[in-house]
């Protein structure tokens, strides 16, 4: 990793906890993207795309975790890793927790020049397609004051709603 990730320090953030109920697919989107489930994911490239989509927004639980860890955590039989791809060229990616009745979205994020333009709706509605076909009807995702101050609009306009919100102490890169 790039000499940025050398030093943490830990910040006061909001964390705000978002849920929907049996989420709709809004099949208007034309946006021909594809969600292309990682199996055995190889840690160094999927570290690459989490720092390339999450430098930004201050991504750093996957980066301070041991490879040891990283890889359980990466190849837990609950654990689901998507890349997003437009045509041959990945845009983004998104990781699933599997619950018996809910999902947690752990990650979602495009890379910046896949940004504004209609992709991040186009990925969630993919997400939610998922979702779907392993009959699950809820499912849960938080987001924090690091992230894109677009995020939570995003996600109250995909259908979710807060239904808790905390003060943590998040590591941060310096």
């Amino acid at each position: 990793m790039e000499a940025i990730y050398n030093k943490i320090k830990y910040q006061e953030v909001t964390v705000w906890f978002l849920r929907t109920k049996t989420p709709p697919i809004i099949n208007e989107n034309t946006i021909d993207i594809q969600l292309i489930r990682q199996v055995k994911p190889k840690a160094e490239e999927y570290l690459k795309l989490y720092s390339d989509i999450g430098k930004q927004w201050n991504w750093t639980e996957r980066i301070l975790m041991s490879p040891q860890e990283l890889n359980k955590t990466l190849n837990t039989s609950n654990n689901e890793i998507y890349y997003a791809y437009i045509n041959t060229t990945i845009v983004g990616y998104c990781e699933l927790h599997i619950k018996t009745d809910e999902v947690e979205i752990k990650y979602f994020g495009l890379l910046a020049e896949a940004q504004g333009k209609g992709y991040g709706r186009a990925m969630m509605e993919a997400c939610f397609a998922i979702v779907q076909q392993k009959n699950i009807k809820s499912i849960m995702l938080h987001t924090c004051s690091l992230d894109s101050p677009n995020a939570m609009r995003f996600y109250q306009k995909m259908g979710f709603t807060v239904y808790r919100e905390i003060k943590e102490k998040q590591a941060i890169f310096i």
